[in-house]
């Protein structure tokens, strides 16, 4: 009688056990569900080396973050530290939730007005601002500098933010989903095999100002399908003669910057005579899409493809 019993309250227990195991199981999939197991897991305090080589101690998870670019802004939407951004700049526009956010300044920061709203972590992009964040580094304001010129370090960047943030599992996600995105069209390049198009890129109209090759929007057309006509020009950004536009005769024009009043680039003289005049495929793009790198990226790259692809087509 007495080892029937053992054998009883052994089973109970046991099924205690299991009962709590599967409880707990429950809940770590609910949490994980929610992304709260990946949150959980981001340890502090923590040592980040930013895109300039520096070690910057982050001793907690980071409550009052300021953004100082429009790229970081949005990386921080998407990968779900939103909810402890204090301050962005003048023009961090996306998504449209961020134009709710307190404002400290555009390309000049009111250093004063962004002390004052106690940031534990300052965030910029590399070759801005530099007097502003090395002036928070002697008042030990943790201040992370990231790269995101072009789409590998753009991913490398994002990972890094997340991490800072406390938020390295989204941001893992967010990574991923630009890489399987690149990847989706060049499968789909590969199906169609329509033949590159010369693809002249304007991101400023007065002047003209164009990219080469030493820039992640050279990447983008190169990933969509196309030639930036001035991939050969080993420099990022700068302003091109018209005349050589004429002479390298792109079969698309991309505009990348908002209607201002501007001449219509059809207007400019001799461009009558370009392919992409000529054939109507003069097209002005989704501006924030094409000029900032970021989470959405890929969108871009995949945008473009779809465009070269139905001009291919109809051009067959």
């Amino acid at each position: 009688m007495r080892e029937l019993s053992m054998r009883v309250n052994k089973s109970v227990n046991s099924g205690k056990y299991l009962v709590s195991a599967l409880w707990i199981f429950s809940i770590i999939h609910t949490f994980s569900a929610f992304g709260f197991v990946a949150l959980c897991s981001d340890s502090f305090p923590t040592i980040i080396v930013d895109s300039l080589d520096r070690s910057v101690t982050i001793s907690s998870q980071p409550l009052r973050i300021i953004s100082l670019s429009p790229v970081i802004t949005e990386t921080l939407f998407a990968i779900g530290a939103s909810g402890e951004i204090a301050a962005v700049t003048r023009w961090c526009d996306e998504p449209a939730a961020a134009l709710n956010l307190p404002r400290i300044g555009d390309l000049a920061v009111d250093l004063e007005a962004l002390i004052s709203l106690q940031p534990d972590l300052v965030i910029t992009m590399k070759g801005l601002r530099q007097g502003v964040w090395q002036k928070l580094d002697l008042l030990s304001i943790p201040v992370l500098v990231v790269d995101m010129g072009d789409i590998g370090q753009t991913s490398k960047s994002i990972a890094i933010l997340g991490k800072a943030t406390g938020h390295a599992g989204r941001a893992e996600e967010v990574a991923r989903s630009i890489q399987e995105a690149i990847d989706r069209v060049r499968t789909d390049r590969e199906k169609q095999s329509f033949q590159s198009l010369r693809v002249y890129v304007e991101i400023w109209g007065s002047p003209p100002m164009t990219a080469g090759s030493d820039t992640f929007m050279n990447r983008v057309v190169s990933l969509a399908g196309g030639d930036n006509i001035f991939q050969d020009v080993n420099r990022s950004f700068f302003a091109p003669s018209m005349e050589e536009v004429i002479v390298r005769d792109p079969e698309v024009i991309l505009i990348c910057y908002p209607e201002n009043g501007e001449e219509l680039i059809e207007g400019r003289p001799g461009f009558n005579y370009v392919s992409a005049v000529k054939r109507g495929r003069v097209i002005r793009v989704p501006v924030n899409l094409y000029v900032r790198t970021g989470p959405r990226v890929g969108q871009a790259v995949r945008d473009l493809f779809d465009r070269l692809s139905r001009i291919s087509g109809d051009a067959k």
